[in-house]
C-alpha cells in the first residue's frame, strides 16, 4: 500500500516516483536509502502544473524515473498537479 500511495519504487536500475496521493495530501518527504546512496524525496502538490516533474539536485528528469547511484546524497523533488 505504501509504495502505491508514495509512488516509490525500484525498477532494474532506476527509481520511478509516480505518486498517487489522497486529495486532502500536500505532499510528503521520505529519504531512500538504496545501493550506498541516500535520496531525500519531497512530494509537492502545484497549482496550475499539468505533469508530473521531477528534480535530482536542481536537475530536470524527463519520465517519471532517474538511475541510481552506488554513493553519494541527493535531493529529489518531485512536482505533481494539484
Amino acid at each position: 500500500a505504501v509504495e502505491g500511495i508514495l509512488g516509490i519504487r525500484r525498477d532494474g536500475k532506476n527509481v520511478v516516483v509516480n505518486p498517487v496521493l489522497p486529495g486532502h495530501w500536500d505532499g510528503y518527504s521520505a529519504t531512500l536509502r538504496l545501493a550506498g546512496a541516500t535520496y531525500r524525496i519531497r512530494v509537492i502538490r502545484e497549482k496550475g502544473r499539468k505533469a508530473l516533474g521531477i528534480e535530482v539536485d536542481g536537475n530536470r528528469i524527463k519520465g517519471t524515473g532517474f538511475a541510481f547511484a552506488d554513493a553519494g546524497e541527493f535531493e529529489v523533488v518531485v512536482r505533481i498537479p494539484a
